[in-house]
């Protein structure tokens, strides 16, 4: 199968990407220019398209005809990003995207990675969830060859994940005898 990945740098994108090449499926990876791909294994076999502008992210999708198209790619406004870039990477990428797809004479799957936070829980919620409405609303368009699936996801973590995140987080200050954690109230709920 051919599988454009996004966000193939993230914890979840590069396990996706090293999982389908193992399984012999021909994987494009869509990224920033910028991009560091260390968490990536024989990354000689991928196809990597480092595209800055929308014309370019056309051209890549074009060239590489998905049969599906994995999103994982996003902003979670943890290092200060304004709302301008968190616009840009979790709803007009994907929205560069569907539009690119919608060209292409074949049935294609959109599996867009959202979240189950509620739209006031943060602005990388509220954005996760409006680029879903947007795909929902795209995909259900007369004559579109568009299959969109969202994914709700719930906490992921595991090896190679980001420091910062969350369980790594508390793992990792659990280890080195953090005699304080500044957590919340604990009031919010995660499926693990």
């Amino acid at each position: 199968m051919n599988i454009l990945i996004t966000g193939a740098s993230g914890f979840l994108g590069s396990a996706l990407a090293n999982r389908l090449g193992e399984m012999d499926h021909h994987v494009s990876l869509l990224v920033r220019n910028n991009t560091n791909l260390y968490r990536l294994r024989n990354i000689s076999l991928l196809n990597i398209g480092k595209c800055v502008t929308d014309l370019e992210i056309s051209q890549f999708i074009i060239d590489v005809r998905p049969d599906v198209v994995i999103h994982t790619a996003c902003c979670y406004g943890r290092n200060g990003e304004s709302i301008i870039q968190m616009i840009d990477s979790n709803i007009r990428l994907g929205a560069v995207i569907l539009e690119a797809i919608k060209g292409l004479d074949k049935k294609i799957s959109f599996v867009n990675t959202g979240t189950v936070l509620s739209r006031d829980v943060s602005l990388y919620a509220l954005t996760k969830i409006q680029f879903e409405e947007l795909g929902g609303y795209t995909a259900n368009s007369p004559n579109i060859n568009i299959q969109f699936i969202n994914i709700k996801l719930q906490h992921m973590y595991g090896p190679g994940d980001d420091a910062s995140k969350f369980t790594t987080y508390v793992i990792n200050a659990c280890k080195n005898n953090v005699p304080t954690l500044p957590l919340t109230f604990g009031e919010q709920e995660r499926d693990f």
